[in-house]
């Protein structure tokens, strides 16, 4: 079966879906809402007549007024190892304050969604425990990072068992300051002093290497863009979310 996309509309009461396959994935809401969820069911429909591979369907940063969106990844294919780097994203829809006071947790949540229901079938992206909202730990502050996906090998698959994706908002953390069990992520918030951003991100992978002297790894086309482009070695600060 093909898979489509379609919204319903409930404008009387300010909100509308949007439908993969017959299921909803995502509720939007707002004065917008119901064009929203229109324009996210052709995007989806044009990803699907395009062929692209819902394996790279994640949350990721669009704009600086769109930083937590639903994407497809039109040239990243499973198959092509070559690929994986690629970051002609497509919009999907972007979580507003009209949908979720926790944008983070509704993307990932409307990610899962769809990747559960289209054919062929994708691997999991783990939800971490709670919502993200309360500091859960210290904090880590003027500690060290680097960018991971901008052009080096990459390791097909995550400490959690994911695949790896360039564009998603996720992070590895340093082995000595926590494990990523199997099937599971973590949320943490990371602040970049140098440009004053903070994202709430998943914790899906181990890295930097000790010996680096580095305790966070970004995505390249994903995290650190969330943060306006983190330099390596720079002064960065994070916090465990639960």
């Amino acid at each position: 079966m093909a898979n489509s996309a379609t919204q319903s509309c409930n404008s009387a009461e300010g909100y509308a879906r949007v439908i993969v396959n017959g299921t909803p994935v995502a509720t939007l809401g707002g004065p917008s809402a119901c064009t929203r969820a229109a324009t996210a069911a052709a995007a989806l429909n044009s990803a699907f007549a395009a062929g692209d591979d819902f394996e790279f369907c994640t949350p990721s940063w669009w704009s600086d007024t769109a930083p937590y969106a639903l994407v497809t990844v039109k040239s990243a294919k499973r198959g092509n190892s070559s690929t994986w780097y690629k970051s002609d994203k497509r919009l999907i829809v972007a979580a507003t304050p009209d949908d979720s006071a926790r944008p983070w947790w509704s993307v990932l949540v409307w990610a899962r969604s769809i990747r559960d229901l289209v054919d062929p079938s994708t691997s999991s992206l783990y939800l971490p425990a709670g919502d993200g909202t309360a500091n859960d730990g210290s904090a880590y502050t003027n500690r060290k990072g680097s960018n991971y996906g901008c052009g080096e090998p990459l390791n097909r698959g995550t400490a959690n068992l994911e695949v790896f994706h360039c564009c998603d908002l996720s992070v590895a953390i340093n082995d000595r300051i926590y494990s990523v069990p199997d099937r599971a992520s973590r949320w943490v918030s990371v602040t970049y002093p140098a440009t004053g951003r903070t994202a709430i991100l998943r914790v899906n992978d181990v890295g930097p290497a000790s010996w680096t002297g580095r305790q966070i790894d970004l995505t390249c086309r994903g995290s650190s863009k969330a943060l306006g482009i983190y330099r390596t070695d720079d002064p960065i600060n994070y916090r465990f979310r639960t």
